[in-house]
């Protein structure tokens, strides 16, 4: 379980599981799988469980995503595979939501009450494109990194039938008869913030804020 004293913290949050054997990535605030879904929704859902890693961006809070040399600056893990994604010149009193962030808003969010209301509203990830400057309009034609991640639903396993099934062990003991370290299991776990997770921006991190992580572990045996 995770305790902490905002949504945006459980919503960006991510922690790595590493037992020399395997790894992955949870996304602990994300729901969006269901094992009750059929095999057409689970495959749905699996293939959007990735937070994009590049892209364009407003680090200096002025109102305009970043640029050098009169062009936009694409940050990140991405490779242009193609220049048509360009516009010659931005739009300066528009925002322009090239990253997604509006659609990922709950309704009646705070934040996107402000992105509705205030004309002068921008963010880490949402902001404007300066006039004069060669801007992106879309990104395609770039190949965006992506931060594969599986869900607390996914790994968690089921007890319903009084033994365990289902869900993703995070650490197998060593099974080498002989070995010094025979019956033994190690586990590196990893907490953090992704930087790139649109809950991130500088006006949530204005305050301090305190989050924990509580793990707990059942055993059972593979044959």
């Amino acid at each position: 379980s995770v305790g902490a004293t905002s949504d945006f913290v459980e919503n960006a949050m991510r922690i790595h599981f590493d037992d020399g054997t395997q790894k992955f990535i949870l996304h602990y605030g994300d729901h969006s799988y269901n094992k009750s879904m059929n095999e057409s929704e689970r495959a749905a859902a699996i293939a959007k469980m990735y937070t994009p890693v590049a892209g364009v961006l407003d680090l200096n809070n002025d109102g305009y995503y970043d640029s050098n040399g009169g062009k936009e600056i694409l940050y990140g893990d991405c490779t242009v595979n193609s220049e048509n994604t360009f516009i010659q010149n931005g739009v300066p009193t528009r925002m322009t939501d090239i990253n997604g962030v509006y659609d990922e808003l709950e309704d009646g969010s705070p934040e996107k009450e402000a992105i509705l209301t205030n004309p002068y509203y921008s963010s880490t990830f949402l902001s404007k494109h300066h006039d004069g400057v060669t801007c992106y309009s879309n990104y395609e034609g770039i190949d965006i990194g992506k931060a594969q991640y599986k869900t607390l639903e996914m790994v968690k396993p089921d007890e319903s039938h009084g033994y365990l099934t289902d869900g993703v062990p995070v650490c197998v003991t060593n099974n080498t008869e002989g070995n010094l370290f025979y019956g033994v299991g190690s586990l590196d776990v990893t907490i953090w913030l992704e930087g790139w997770d649109h809950e991130i921006i500088d006006r949530s991190l204005e305050t301090d804020y305190v989050f924990n992580l509580s793990l707990q572990f059942e055993i059972d045996l593979f044959n």
